[in-house]
């Protein structure tokens, strides 16, 4: 259906401006379709959130047919002659919107549908609640090292754009709009249940996670965490080909699986009934199990995509942590643990962060900074298993006072920080001031309060600790 949408001379109406639109509208352009492009904020509201080098000149948002300040019924002036809408992650399908765009039977998409429709290539989708971002990054490293699949794009515009296999991460919301995504393979990490204000209910969460591997082919597969109780729906009345990861040997749904990657301490093995093979994992994931699911999908991934042995045997080893995903040092004569996980963006990333703190620094507290704008997650009972282990928690941002209503709930040591920079320098008093403590930076929580992306906190979070007398 998209290609019969999206040709030359056809009108294409973006819903939202963000830096993926504007890089899909100026594609489009390129393929002289016509574009508009309708945002509720103003324009001086967009502008204070993209700054400086990545926020387009006001020629090219003109260019690209942008209309500031339209929302629900303002829509309707702007449909005449749309062939397709492309909805931003941030629309709900419950908005008034989206009711206005079906009352004019105008289809819609997703950006993650628009981007492989673009690529016209074999498409990776990896989606779940936590470790989408650490599970692509490793399957990019293996497809680097293919003499078959050379090269691999991601969401990053920086990405390679010669290359053979597209892979994409999209969170549930980001697949919402969804109607006719077909990916060559489709992953899913875990399932815990989150964005529940979006959705209500755990089940509509997951229904929502399905939508990236119902309308596969037969012939194209997807990579399940067998071991995830909340994906079990994923597992059968699919028609694609099921790639099965688990550290049991003989989980639910095994015999389903034409491959199947089982999960140790230091290594994965793989075997399809006939053959099987083990592969080292790298000294940086350390022992943690999460870091290992990761790994085992992203196998199984490189798998359906006929990877060599010694490609993801290579692409393993070589790859490197995550940038701002539990990017640890030690810091200052004392050589006090930090740990910048900025990208966390909700509370069981926040978890895995902690876990991996107690994992590797036995003995020392945690001074722990949380905030931003929060999604809904169980942080009462994160607080509660961890009291022992947090010495103090930062809490900043729009949803502060909620994030420090639950600490009080929990009896867990908290106080309030106006900014993230104040956040910082508060926690990095408590560390010097106190000893046998580490800073973990893992905010759980979206950055759009104040950053305009989680690399954008990464980045500030390391400025200001890099400025720090007292642990630089």
């Amino acid at each position: 259906m998209l290609r019969e949408l999206i040709q030359p001379q056809k009108t294409v109406v973006f819903i939202g401006v963000g830096s993926r639109s504007l890089r899909a509208a100026t594609a489009l352009l390129g393929r002289k379709c016509h574009i508009r492009m309708l945002e509720r904020r103003s324009q001086q509201e967009f502008r204070q959130v993209f700054k400086g080098d990545r926020c387009p000149s006001d020629d090219q948002l003109s260019e690209l047919g942008v209309i500031w300040g339209v929302d629900g019924e303002g829509l309707i002036a702007h449909l005449d002659g749309i062939s397709c809408a492309i909805l931003s992650p941030g629309v709900s399908l419950e908005s008034s919107v989206v009711g206005t765009l079906s009352r004019h039977q105008i289809p819609m998409y997703s950006h993650v549908e628009l981007d492989i429709f673009l690529e016209e290539r074999d498409s990776v989708l990896v989606t779940g609640t936590n470790g989408k971002t650490t599970t692509a990054h490793i399957i990019s490293s293996m497809l680097l090292h293919s003499p078959t699949v050379r090269a691999c794009a991601t969401s990053n515009p920086s990405a390679p754009s010669t290359s053979s296999a597209l892979v994409l991460t999209a969170s549930a919301y980001e697949i919402e709009s969804s109607s006719e995504l077909k990916p060559s393979v489709a992953a899913c990490v875990n399932g815990f249940p989150v964005y529940l204000e979006r959705y209500g209910t755990a089940d509509r969460y997951l229904a929502t996670l399905r939508k990236a591997f119902r309308g596969q082919h037969a012939d194209a597969f997807r990579v399940i965490n067998l071991d995830d109780d909340n994906t079990r729906t994923l597992h059968r009345g699919m028609r694609s080909q099921l790639i099965g990861v688990s550290r049991f040997e003989s989980p639910a749904y095994r015999d389903d699986c034409i491959i199947f990657v089982r999960i140790f301490e230091q290594s994965l093995v793989v075997s399809d009934g006939q053959n099987q093979i083990q592969l080292q994992l790298p000294r940086w994931l350390g022992s943690e199990l999460h870091n290992r699911y990761n790994a085992g999908v992203a196998v199984g991934t490189a798998l359906a995509l006929s990877v060599s042995e010694d490609a993801m045997q290579q692409g393993l080893l070589n790859t490197s942590p995550v940038q701002y995903r539990q990017n640890w040092s030690e810091r200052g004569i004392a050589r006090t643990p930090v740990c910048n996980d900025a990208k966390s963006t909700n509370v069981y990333a926040t978890r895995a962060a902690l876990e991996v703190s107690v994992g590797r620094y036995p003995g020392r507290k945690v001074v722990l900074l949380i905030g931003g704008v929060s999604v809904e997650g169980d942080w009462l009972s994160l607080l509660n298993d961890f009291r022992a282990t947090i010495s103090d928690v930062i809490c900043y941002g729009v949803d502060a006072a909620l994030l420090a209503t639950y600490c009080d709930v929990a009896k867990v040591e908290s106080t309030m920080a106006k900014s993230f920079g104040e956040a910082v320098e508060a926690g990095v008093q408590l560390v010097a001031g106190k000893g046998n403590r580490m800073l973990v930076c893992s905010p759980g929580c979206l950055s759009l309060d104040e950053f305009s992306s989680f690399d954008e906190r990464g980045a500030a979070f390391n400025r200001y600790i890099e400025l720090s007398p007292d642990i630089a």
